[in-house]
């Protein structure tokens, strides 16, 4: 899972501590990674928007950070770009249903 908005908090927090200063992050450089559409974190008894508001992207920190998109999946062979291609337009939501089901590419 996803690690919390609160989880940096307390990383931010402990790093200013460690470092002596007010600077974010102690004036250190975090790299974070993946991509957030696939895992939220986890919330005891929480329903999906208090899963979706502990995210890292609704955490007041996260204007700090410089952005990055991956242009190449490097991972991904030839022959499953059309399935990655799909999945990312499940998680956009942009595939078309029928009745209200998603087809499964074959």
């Amino acid at each position: 899972p996803m690690a919390s908005c609160q989880s940096l908090n307390v990383i931010e927090a402990g790093l200013r501590d460690l470092m002596q200063n007010s600077v974010p992050f102690g004036g250190k450089i975090i790299i974070l990674g993946g991509d957030f559409r696939q895992v939220l974190p986890i919330v005891r008894h929480g329903s999906c928007i208090a899963q979706v508001n502990a995210s890292l992207k609704r955490s007041s920190l996260w204007a700090l950070f410089q952005k990055f998109q991956l242009n190449q999946n490097m991972r991904v062979k030839e022959d499953e770009k059309k399935f990655s291609k799909w999945l990312l337009q499940l998680g956009d939501e942009s595939l078309s249903t029928v009745n209200g089901e998603i087809q499964l590419p074959p």
